[in-house]
């Protein structure tokens, strides 16, 4: 099976933990959404589309209206592709086929052709470093949370272990081995997930700073260029570009 089409959600959207016998391939042309899974959340952006793997449980949530393409296959046309919900770093060419694919009529031979040139681009794309890995522990999921909910909270990691009652070098060496990062560098990305959400919905970078928890207009660019690649404003202009397109 091969299908393909256009959705839009109005407003805020969200749908619980569930899977497909269809691997999906998700491009947003308008909006920013978050994938999860009970390994972690992934951020799509119209830069970042999502590969989520056939009979993979997963969620959505998204803030405002989404637009975007979707592509199904069924598990013997995907095998390929990777094992993980991924998200790639798009380019011309990937916009130009979901934007063809989008048009095709499902199971044409066409779609088929197109298909074969979009795994191959998703399988040699750059992959990308929005994923929150998401602890097993429940107090470090409690602890990850409560971050999320709000990436602005300042607590040093002393109050944080004190919140979720574990001793400091007990919290740090648990969170590592569970999430491979670091507790500092976990909150820096969920800074950075939740300051694009913010940047996409028009708010202005020296206020999404604030928003995120930074007092240092300076500290958030050089944090979200470190993990993104580029300063905000960049990044903006580069939505700019995508929505045009």
């Amino acid at each position: 099976m091969l299908g393909s089409g256009r959705f839009t959600h109005k407003q805020d959207y969200s749908m619980g933990l569930h899977c497909h016998e269809e691997g999906q391939f998700f491009m947003l042309l308008r909006g920013t959404a978050v994938y999860i899974t009970d390994v972690g959340e992934w951020l799509m952006t119209p830069q970042h589309p999502c590969w989520v793997p056939p009979k993979t449980a997963h969620g959505v949530r998204s803030r405002g209206d989404i637009e975007g393409i979707v592509i199904l296959a069924s598990e013997e046309v995907c095998v390929e592709l990777p094992k993980e919900v991924s998200i790639i770093k798009t380019n011309p060419l990937i916009d130009a086929l979901l934007d063809k694919m989008s048009s095709c009529a499902n199971e044409s031979e066409q779609l088929y052709r197109l298909w074969a040139v979009l795994k191959d681009e998703i399988v040699n794309a750059e992959y990308d470093d929005l994923h929150l890995p998401v602890p097993q522990d429940e107090r470090l999921r409690e602890l990850t949370q409560l971050m999320v909910e709000n990436p602005a909270d300042s607590r040093s990691l002393e109050q944080w272990a004190a919140t979720v009652n574990l001793a400091q070098r007990t919290l740090i060496r648990k969170f590592r081995a569970e999430t491979g990062m670091s507790l500092v560098a976990w909150r820096q990305r969920a800074r950075v997930i939740q300051a694009i959400k913010l940047l996409n919905s028009g708010t202005s970078v020296t206020d999404v700073a604030m928003s995120v928890g930074y007092d240092s207009l300076s500290a958030f660019i050089s944090v979200f260029k470190q993990i993104i690649g580029v300063s905000p404003a960049q990044y903006l202009q580069g939505s700019t570009a995508a929505d045009a397109s």
